[in-house]
């Protein structure tokens, strides 16, 4: 695949362009969805399927734990400041990448990559270093807000799980509630519209470039919060994690197919297999516990 890149300059004093505000959103769009990224903080401002109209999400903020010997710091990527833009193709798709800092993580450098892929499907790899020599643990995670009109039209499934809070007989909030492990692809969390004619669902893909299965993840009131990775990491390394989001129209069965014609996955079942396996008619398992 080429990757081009071009580097984000400002204009002469005298242009035209000069005396224009400068723009908030970066936007990734083809002619079926349409994708809106921070220029101030590099993070997801919304994603709208273009076929209906309807936008499926309206932000997806990354959060930080970095935990050394001696403490542990939580971040989130509202607090991240963009340095650096760079726009291209990867192929002939968009492509963006996001150098950013984070004043809560100031050892941290922060390499945010998205790139419109085809299928309705945006892709965001973010890279890390830093110049701390000693080290320390690095916990990545993607958050993703759903719209509330198409929440409240949907159906969610997958890793979603949501606990409501009873205080004195009345409903008083709603909180997170750790999902199990998953190792399906119909684990990835997903909303579908009660109509099927919208679905957006979310997995990583890749952690320090290869490749692995949907992870754990936090069911909020707002849509759902996923691990995509945990490293370790000091000065002279680059630690990376890639998240993806996919709109579709059908069930949960349409993003099964999507996610089984990955080359990543289907590249796990293809091995060789002895030939008594062609004459078996059926096999079972079971265990027994206590």
């Amino acid at each position: 695949m080429t990757v081009r890149l071009a580097q984000l300059t400002g204009q002469s004093r005298g242009s035209a362009a000069a005396s224009k505000p400068p723009a908030k959103l970066e936007i990734l769009a083809d002619t079926k969805t349409r994708y809106a990224v921070s220029l101030a903080n590099g993070a997801l401002q919304g994603g709208r399927d273009l076929a209906t109209g309807r936008k499926a999400m309206v932000a997806g903020n990354d959060r930080y734990l970095v935990e050394t010997e001696y403490d542990v710091t939580r971040a989130t990527e509202l607090l991240d400041r963009v340095q650096r833009v760079e726009r291209g193709t990867a192929g002939d798709r968009p492509l963006v990448v996001m150098t950013c800092r984070n004043a809560a993580l100031p050892d941290l450098t922060i390499l945010k990559r998205y790139t419109l892929e085809p299928d309705r499907v945006l892709s965001k790899q973010v890279s890390f270093t830093t110049t701390d020599r000693t080290g320390f643990f690095l916990r990545y995670e993607a958050d993703t807000q759903l719209d509330a009109q198409f929440l409240a039209q949907s159906g969610r499934a997958g890793a979603l799980a949501e606990t409501n809070t009873v205080s004195k007989g009345k409903l008083v909030t709603k909180t997170e509630q750790v999902a199990q492990e998953n190792f399906a692809a119909g684990d990835a969390p997903m909303a579908i519209a009660n109509d099927y004619s919208l679905g957006l669902a979310t997995y990583r893909l890749h952690v320090n470039g290869r490749f692995v299965l949907p992870g754990a993840a936090n069911g909020t009131a707002q849509g759902w919060n996923n691990l995509v990775a945990v490293n370790c990491l000091k000065a002279g390394q680059t630690v990376s994690g890639e998240n993806r989001w996919v709109m579709f129209t059908g069930d949960f069965t349409t993003f099964d197919r999507h996610y089984h014609a990955l080359p990543e996955y289907r590249a796990l079942w293809d091995y060789s297999r002895p030939e008594w396996i062609q004459r078996v008619v059926a096999d079972a398992m079971y265990t027994r516990e206590g």
